[in-house]
């Protein structure tokens, strides 16, 4: 990766996460009332200057925490993660950049609609991300599977809404009911 030189704007944000959770997670929460714009999660939140927030029970430290993992260990597009706190009720709110790109909502709504070499190139971009996602080794955890860092994950296979695991192996894995 570069060694890239400290800007005014990293410099201010750096001061800016220095200020109590407290103190962030209240202007968030008052920016999102008068700036946010719905999207077609509702968890998701669009806001000015190209940020998003995430907040409620589907945003999760862990989730952000693999986003970054990603964004260091492959060349995959994916949001910069610029803060991550919980409220005073342990709700957790992550605050992060769009990603580059246009938007899924504006895409055809099937590969029908594409060019053969837009569907190549679709194909060839989707295929070089997974093999990246392959190579990864993943972080140090104990139970063979499990989410980011051996904590537990979402599979809407087995649960829509909860979280399942983690498993010692995948057999006990694939025991599961619907797995």
């Amino acid at each position: 990766k570069l060694n890239r030189r400290p800007t005014v704007a990293s410099t201010l944000w750096a001061f800016w996460l220095l200020v109590p959770k407290s103190v962030r997670s209240e202007v968030y929460y008052r920016f999102l009332l008068h700036f946010g714009r719905r999207t077609s999660s509702p968890y998701v939140t669009r806001l000015p200057f190209g940020l998003y927030a995430k907040h409620g029970l589907r945003a999760t430290v862990t989730e952000a925490l693999a986003t970054q993992y990603v964004s260091v260990n492959t060349t995959i597009p994916v949001p910069t993660i610029l803060d991550v706190l919980e409220d005073d009720a342990k709700v957790p709110f992550v605050l992060m950049t769009r990603v580059p790109g246009t938007p899924i909502p504006a895409m055809p709504f099937s590969c029908d609609d594409l060019s053969d070499a837009q569907l190549t190139t679709f194909a060839e971009t989707m295929r070089g991300w997974f093999e990246q996602l392959r190579r990864l080794e993943p972080p140090p955890s104990q139970p063979r599977v499990c989410g980011f860092l051996g904590t537990p994950f979402q599979s809407f296979r087995i649960h829509h809404d909860r979280y399942v695991g983690p498993y010692k192996s995948l057999d006990e894995f694939h025991s599961e009911y619907y797995c």
